[in-house]
């Protein structure tokens, strides 16, 4: 179902680019908007709504830990929000408001950290079914993540039923809807594989680790303004994706070791 409705919208983009760079655009192609907001609705929300029905689900701790998450995650936003209106400057250039915000971010990560291992080394530590720190990291970065595609989305999806396309400003052959939601999507799963990181990392006190997470969270923020007039699409989603496979991997590596077990969770299951 996810390549039925996305290769379509995505074969229509690459016809309407060849049409304005061969034709100049003179070719009347069919209404494709339902098909383009279906694509992107999937490509953002499809591997985050499969990751909770095949593992968050199953628990309801997990289930807990993701719904507190979203809600701190939201506390981060209005501060940052109260930032913006009260500086005027910060109204008008994104470049000054990005590092606040990646900020107060990283700061509520950390401050569900020290929650969560209170509770994790306290009225959690005799309890034979509480998960290991690799899943619960994951389902918290799984709510902040998720929240903040809701928030991006929201107004983007709404106007890509129609009853026209929107061209983004730095590449305007490309549709600004599947750009949109592919950053969204690298954004959604950065914050998963933030959040594995971060919560090892203030376990260990790795401070390699922890300020990865924060340069790694702004740079990916600062890589949606090359989406802007006189930038790349192209290098924005790539350069996205570049620091999201970074973060991959070393989550990765970080829950194979002994203080996450995921290979203990894993044969258990």
């Amino acid at each position: 179902l996810f390549y039925l409705l996305v290769l379509p919208s995505v074969c229509f983009d690459c016809l309407v680019a060849l049409d304005t760079a061969a034709f100049g655009g003179s070719t009347r192609w069919p209404e494709m908007t339902y098909v383009t907001f279906l694509s992107c609705l999937l490509i953002v929300f499809g591997p985050p709504l499969a990751l909770y029905v095949l593992v968050i689900a199953q628990s309801s701790q997990l289930i807990i830990l993701s719904i507190g998450s979203a809600f701190f995650w939201i506390l981060s936003i209005m501060v940052s929000s109260i930032l913006w209106f009260v500086v005027i400057p910060l109204r008008t250039t994104p470049v000054f408001i990005i590092p606040f915000a990646v900020i107060f971010q990283e700061l509520v990560r950390f401050g569900f950290w020290k929650l969560f291992d209170k509770a994790y080394n306290g009225p959690w530590k005799d309890e034979p079914s509480r998960p290991p720190v690799f899943m619960a990291s994951m389902s918290i970065g799984w709510g902040i993540g998720v929240t903040m595609a809701l928030v991006m989305q929201t107004s983007i999806l709404s106007n890509a039923i129609g009853p026209g396309d929107l061209p983004a400003p730095a590449c305007p052959q490309v549709s600004l809807f599947h750009i949109h939601a592919l950053i969204t999507l690298a954004m959604l799963l950065l914050h998963i594989t933030l959040s594995i990181i971060a919560f090892d990392a203030y376990t260990r006190r790795s401070y390699v680790l922890i300020g990865y997470t924060y340069v790694a969270h702004a740079a990916l923020s600062f890589a949606t303004l090359w989406n802007q007039n006189g930038g790349s699409c192209v290098g924005s989603v790539l350069f996205s994706y570049g620091v999201l496979g970074v973060s991959v991997f070393i989550a990765w590596r970080l829950a194979l070791s002994e203080n996450n077990t995921l290979l203990r969770y894993l044969k258990n299951r």
